[in-house]
């Protein structure tokens, strides 16, 4: 959903940046044995002077999309808007209602097709209780009626997600477990009979300047060990990373950042 990645946006990114572009490429090898990167995507993102994200563009090899954050006085976010810049089309719009506590109650989706009309709208409705909050969708039938129950623990951190359908079919079902940093370390996933049907544990690092520099992810069946690598600019921010996978170079990201503060550094990766 569009609140999520626009979350998860938010994490990546800290104050005075104007504009951050980034080009992210897969590392493949090639038939004589040298290294090749593949375009995946890349992401440009707008920021107020207050440090607020004001848009986002996501490009990809075959699309084109631009998120528009709408805000309220005291600067929480109430609407996202999705344009195809290819075609300056309205794709989505999300809109959001919070009760007295800053909780969201009320989340509104409208998927619009080529000819500006409506073709999926859906309206997302969150009960609270003291430690859990239970979404539902009341625009779908009661024969497909889907509900998603999230608990925190006392940090708010969300340690249980559960998503049924028709009251007691488990669609997913998973337990988190957190470090002092709030790190997932374990992540558990059920069956709907409440059989564990994966476990997934991890150890994070980070380098001297605390960024993170692995991930050891051990899987019931397997290992995965990441590595990585950072090239930082002269404002002490990371302007190039590189992704190992069990030794082996799989990822490559550019990013070239504009400040408020400093000239702007003309990039181009893609």
């Amino acid at each position: 959903m569009l609140l999520e990645r626009f979350e998860n946006l938010l994490i990546k990114y800290e104050s005075n940046f104007k504009t951050v572009t980034e080009w992210e490429y897969r590392i493949t090898r090639g038939k004589n044995l040298s290294d090749q990167k593949n375009f995946v995507g890349s992401d440009k993102l707008c920021f107020s002077p207050n440090g607020i994200l004001t848009e986002n563009i996501r490009t990809t090899k075959t699309s084109s999309d631009k998120n528009i954050f709408t805000y309220n006085s005291s600067g929480i976010i109430v609407a996202i808007m999705t344009f195809d810049t290819y075609s300056n089309k309205i794709g989505m719009i999300s809109e959001f209602i919070y009760d007295d506590d800053g909780r969201i109650i009320i989340k509104k989706e409208r998927h619009i097709t080529g000819n500006d009309s409506i073709f999926n709208d859906e309206e997302w409705l969150s009960f609270y209780t003291h430690d859990f909050v239970l979404q539902t969708n009341k625009d779908r039938p009661l024969s497909n009626d889907y509900t998603i129950m999230s608990k925190f623990d006392e940090n708010n951190y969300l340690i249980e997600t559960k998503a049924c359908r028709n009251g007691n079919e488990v669609i997913t079902w998973s337990k988190m477990m957190y470090d002092g940093l709030g790190n997932v370390i374990k992540e558990t996933s059920f069956q709907d009979d409440g059989q564990v049907s994966n476990e997934i544990f991890y150890k994070r690092t980070w380098n001297e300047n605390g960024l993170l520099k692995s991930i050891h992810c051990k899987f019931p069946e397997k290992e995965v060990f990441e590595e990585y690598e950072y090239t930082l600019n002269e404002h002490g921010h990371w302007i190039e990373q590189t992704q190992s996978k069990n030794g082996v170079l799989d990822k490559v990201i550019f990013r070239a950042i504009e400040y408020y503060d400093y000239p702007a550094i003309n990039l181009n990766f893609g």
